[in-house]
C-alpha cells in the first residue's frame, strides 16, 4: 500500500508549498473579513466595540502564522520522529484531566480550560499529536524498534484512551470522528494491511453508532438530519435560520457587510455557523470559492505526502491534511442540513483561537514535511558529479562510480577466497561471485588513466 501511494516526482515541492500556503491565506485573510461582518453585531450586543471579535481574531491568527513559519522554515518534521511525541501525549492527558476536573462549560459543553487569563480548547491541539504519536508508534514496529504487543499497548494508552476520555468528559463526538478519520488515513500512508485497516473502521463505525443511539440528543440529531422524526420547531431553530441566511444569497451574494441573518437571526454565526454568512454576503459563487480552497489544499497536501521519503512523514501530512479537510467539510454539510449539528468550527473562517492556531499549526506541519521531502535537482546533481582532472593528478571516480568499484574489490576477495576454500563443493557458487571482465577491465582502466597522464 505504501508503494501506490507514491507520485512520479514529477510535482516542484516548493510550487506545492507555495499552492498550500496561499491557499490557508487565503482563507485566513477570508475569515478575518467575515468575523469583522458579524461578530460587530453581537460585540454591539454585548455592549463591546464593534472591533472586539475582529482584534482577537487577528492576534490569534499573528500568533498561528508565527507558528506555522516557525515550523515549515525552522523545525525538521523528524523532530516528532522520537520519543519526544510521549511529552506531548503527556500534555494531553493532563489537560483533558484538567478539563474534566475544572473545565469551564460553555453553551452546555466542558471542553475549555483556563490557564491564567487564557482560555483555549486542549482537543483542538490533541488531536494533531494522535496523529504523531500514531506515525511513531507504527514507524516504530516497522523497523523492529517495537512488538506487536507493544506497539498496540502504546496506542491504547496513547490514542484509544485519550480519545475515549474525551467522548466521555467533554461529549465531543465530532472531535473524536475527526481524529478517527485522521488516524485511519494517517494508518493508510504508514502501508498498515486493507483488512485490518477496513476491519478497524467497522469497529469505528460500530462505536459510533452507540455513541449516537444511546444518547437521547444524539440520536434526536441524527433522525430529524435523516428525516425519520418530525423536526421541533425550537430544536431545529438554529438550522431553519442557517437555511434561510444561505439562500438569502443566491449566486452572488448580498454583498459584503448586507447580512441581514448576522442581525441575532441566527444563532453563533460567528462561530460555527459563519459558512451561511458566506454564503449570504458573497453568494454560492463565493461559498463555492472556499470549498475549492479547501480541496486544492487537500490534493496539494496529498501529493507532498505520496512523495514523502520515509513512512512518517507520510502518514504525519496525510493524516492531518485529510483530518484539516474533514473538518471543513464535517462544518459545511452541518450549516447546510445535510448531517446533524456537531458543534465543530470551520477551519480558519470560525471565530475561535484554538481552532485557527490549530489549523495553522497543522499547515506548517505540512509544509515541513514538503520542505524535508525536497530532492536535489537531476541536473545540479549530475552538474556535481562532474570532476575536472588537471595535468598529473590521479583520476577521482564519483561516488557512485566508486561504490561500483568497491563491490568489485569485494567480489574479487571473495571468489579468491572461495578458490581456496571448499572450491570442489561449491565451485559454482564461487565462480558466480567473479567479478565480470568488463567490469574489470573498466576499472584497470580507471587506474591506468592517471599514471597515462603522467
Amino acid at each position: 500500500m505504501a508503494g501506490r501511494l507514491t507520485t512520479s516526482g514529477d510535482e516542484n515541492p516548493a510550487v506545492l508549498q507555495a499552492i498550500v500556503a496561499g491557499c490557508a491565506a487565503a482563507l485566513m485573510l477570508t475569515g478575518l473579513v467575515m468575523i469583522y461582518s458579524t461578530g460587530s453585531i453581537e460585540a454591539i450586543s454585548l455592549d463591546w466595540s464593534p472591533e472586539k471579535y475582529f482584534l482577537n481574531q487577528l492576534v490569534f491568527a499573528v500568533i498561528g502564522t508565527g507558528l506555522a513559519l516557525a515550523l515549515w522554515l525552522f523545525v525538521p518534521y523528524r523532530v516528532w520522529n522520537t520519543r519526544l511525541i510521549y511529552v506531548g501525549i503527556l500534555i494531553v492527558w493532563l489537560c483533558f484531566i484538567g478539563v474534566a476536573l475544572t473545565g469551564e462549560g460553555i453553551l452546555g459543553a466542558r471542553r475549555w480550560l483556563d490557564i491564567g487569563p487564557f482560555r483555549f480548547q486542549p482537543s483542538e491541539f490533541a488531536k494533531i499529536a494522535f496523529i504523531m504519536v500514531t506515525a511513531y508508534l507504527v514507524c516504530r514496529y516497522q523497523d523492529g524498534s517495537l512488538s506487536l504487543a507493544k506497539a498496540a499497548g502504546g496506542a491504547a494508552l496513547c490514542v484509544a484512551a485519550p480519545l475515549a476520555m474525551l467522548l466521555l468528559t467533554q461529549s465531543d463526538l465530532g472531535t473524536t470522528a475527526i481524529c478517527a478519520v485522521g488516524i485511519w488515513v494517517a494508518l493508510l500512508f504508514g502501508g498498515v494491511r486493507l483488512r485490518w485497516l477496513f476491519g478497524g473502521l467497522g469497529v469505528i463505525a460500530a462505536l459510533g453508532a452507540v455513541a449516537i443511539l444511546a444518547t437521547p440528543y444524539r440520536r434526536v440529531r441524527l433522525f430529524q438530519a435523516l428525516g425519520l422524526m418530525p423536526a421541533d420547531a425550537a430544536a431545529s431553530y438554529q438550522l431553519t435560520q442557517s437555511l434561510y441566511t444561505f439562500a438569502d444569497g443566491g449566486l452572488l451574494g448580498v454583498g459584503l457587510g448586507n447580512s441581514k441573518g448576522k442581525f441575532q437571526y441566527l444563532p453563533e454565526a460567528e462561530t460555527d455557523f459563519i459558512f451561511s454568512i458566506v454564503g449570504e454576503e458573497l453568494g454560492f459563487v463565493g461559498a463555492l470559492v472556499i470549498i475549492v480552497l479547501f480541496l486544492v489544499i487537500l490534493a496539494c497536501s496529498l501529493k507532498i505526502a505520496a512523495s514523502c521519503p520515509d513512512p512518517f512523514g507520510r502518514m504525519l501530512a496525510g493524516g492531518c491534511a485529510v483530518m484539516l479537510v474533514f473538518q471543513a467539510f464535517l462544518n459545511i454539510a452541518c450549516v447546510i442540513g445535510i448531517a446533524p449539528t456537531t458543534g465543530k468550527p470551520l477551519p480558519f473562517l470560525s471565530y475561535g483561537g484554538s481552532s485557527l492556531m490549530s489549523s495553522l499549526v497543522v499547515i506548517g506541519i505540512i509544509l515541513s514535511v514538503a520542505k524535508g521531502s525536497e530532492a536535489p535537482d537531476v541536473h545540479r546533481e549530475r552538474q556535481q558529479n562532474l570532476r575536472v582532472v588537471s595535468h598529473g593528478e590521479p583520476y577521482v571516480p564519483p561516488r557512485s562510480q566508486r561504490h561500483a568499484v568497491d563491490q568489485g574489490f569485494s567480489a574479487s576477495a571473495g571468489y579468491a577466497s572461495g578458490r581456496s576454500g571448499a572450491a570442489a563443493s561449491h565451485g559454482r557458487y564461487a565462480a558466480a561471485a567473479r567479478p565480470s571482465s568488463s567490469r574489470r577491465e573498466s576499472f584497470g582502466a580507471q587506474r591506468s588513466y592517471g599514471r597515462s597522464r603522467r
